[in-house]
């Protein structure tokens, strides 16, 4: 009994550190056509309505078994216009749309599998996507090369790829939505394999092994956003997580939010990093060319990077792991793109000083940092190695936004430890000048291609860093 209660905690702390460990999905099922609308006729004598749902069956059966949970369009011969099968699935709150067909073509020696998906850099003016689905491309289209993996894998069907096309059931949903073409009813080889029960349950095998790979979407707050391709690689790799499944990519990011990134990439907190991992990468060598460029002046950096505008947030990101959901709501009463945060610094150099520079404090017990805070251990060691300071009336101010000044420098900070400098003395933000305590950072960043500008001519040295800002600066580093 009591080793049955510590492997429930144990899956129940996975669940939580890990929200994708053995995540079971929910999956719609659709089997085409049915009642008056036969679908294709074999060549010998099959009928397509019949062949999709028998095998919409097998593959529902094996996923149930596996622990995941499906629901299927039709469970008769009923026939059920595609606009009801995509609203019946988008009231499921499910995490995928399989639709499974057979095949015909006019030449009967074409044979073989192949996967539909919609593409939105192929749109159709006569068929126009749902909002959702133009954003959802990358992930149909994940599954559908990991449905059709499995399917030719399995029954040793002929690979035909994957086809955009703007069908129906695979455009209008609002989940990744495929349609499978197991075979072709039209060719006499791969009719057989239709007619054949255990031919059909090897290709149920091989959906249901494809489909099982899909990962659910975490932040669908991030599907639409420019720095998606950077959130989505740190999530894969573990380095970033959700609340809610929700992203928050525009949220101000927080102190302690930050430092927890610098952590996960730098060890700080941990004697030596892990021997897989290096903590030291040339940036010069890891910069991913990958992300797209946004195309309007309130989603680009200027550079290329994610330029805002002067109203909107900027930032770059960080993430609300586990340990940080009970910081949630306080993390979020900060978001003001406009407002000033106090953070760390050296020293200013000139009259006027800033609103985020921190003066040197003889105290390591900071009046706002509890020993029972989610990042008390890694603020704590930060200050240690002298990454982050406090301020005058003795307090660090964990959960209030940082501001790009502060990334900038205690970044620089982490990393390079002061060793490393930019080589062009060209100070090109008109709001970064020579004498300001940030600047030397900021221009190395910028000179790395790490962090960019606002605008060509502005950095917003004083702006709130988002959590958007931060995946995409990190993603450079690393990858």
């Amino acid at each position: 009994m009591e080793k049955c209660k510590h492997t429930v905690i144990f899956l129940m702390i996975l669940f939580v550190i890990f929200p994708n460990y053995a995540q079971a999905l929910k999956v719609v099922l659709d089997a085409g056509h049915g009642g008056k609308d036969p679908g294709a006729l074999g060549v010998n004598g099959l009928k397509e309505k019949d062949v999709n749902l028998d095998i919409s069956f097998k593959v529902k059966n094996i996923l149930e078994e596996r622990g995941h949970e499906v629901v299927l369009t039709r469970e008769n011969d009923t026939y059920i216009s595609l606009q009801d099968r995509v609203k019946l699935t988008n009231q499921q709150n499910a995490d995928l749309f399989v639709s499974i067909h057979a095949n015909a073509h006019h030449d009967p020696s074409i044979k073989g599998s192949l996967v539909i998906y919609y593409n939105n850099q192929y749109p159709d003016k006569d068929y126009p996507a749902s909002t959702a689905m133009s954003v959802l491309t990358p992930y149909s289209k994940t599954l559908a090369q990991s449905v059709l993996n499995g399917l030719i894998t399995e029954a040793e069907t002929k690979d035909l790829g994957l086809m955009s096309k703007a069908v129906y059931v695979a455009r209008m949903g609002s989940i990744p939505s495929i349609l499978v073409e197991t075979a072709f009813l039209s060719n006499e080889e791969d009719a057989a394999r239709l007619f054949d029960e255990s031919e059909r349950q090897k290709m149920a095998i091989g959906i249901a092994n494809g489909i099982e790979t899909f990962e659910p979407i975490t932040f669908w707050d991030a599907l639409d956003h420019w720095a998606i391709t950077s959130i989505i690689r740190l999530q894969d790799n573990d380095l970033i997580f959700g609340y809610n499944n929700s992203y928050e990519p525009n949220r101000s990011l927080t102190r302690a939010e930050f430092l927890a990134m610098m952590d996960r990439i730098f060890y700080f907190t941990s004697d030596k990093a892990p021997e897989d991992e290096q903590t030291t990468q040339d940036p010069h060598d890891n910069l991913s060319d990958e992300q797209q460029t946004p195309t309007t002046e309130e989603n680009t950096e200027s550079t290329q990077e994610n330029n805002l505008e002067e109203e909107t947030e900027s930032s770059e990101e960080s993430d609300v792991s586990d340990q940080e959901k009970n910081n949630h709501e306080q993390n979020n009463t900060n978001t003001d793109s406009n407002e000033t945060n106090d953070e760390e610094s050296t020293s200013d150099n000139t009259s006027e000083s800033d609103s985020n520079q921190q003066t040197k404090v003889e105290t390591k017990d900071f009046k706002d940092l509890s020993t029972d805070h989610w990042a008390f251990k890694i603020i704590h060691e930060a200050v240690n190695n002298g990454y982050i300071l406090g301020y005058p009336d003795e307090t660090i101010r964990p959960n209030e936004p940082i501001s790009r000044a502060e990334v900038s420098v205690i970044f620089n900070r982490i990393w390079n430890e002061n060793e490393t400098e930019a080589t062009e003395a060209t100070f090109l933000y008109e709001d970064v000048s020579e004498g300001k305590w940030y600047a030397e950072s900021v221009y190395l960043l910028k000179e790395l291609s790490l962090l960019n500008g606002i605008t060509e001519t502005k950095f917003g040295p004083e702006r709130n860093m988002t959590r958007a800002e931060l995946a995409v600066m990190v993603d450079r580093f690393l990858y």
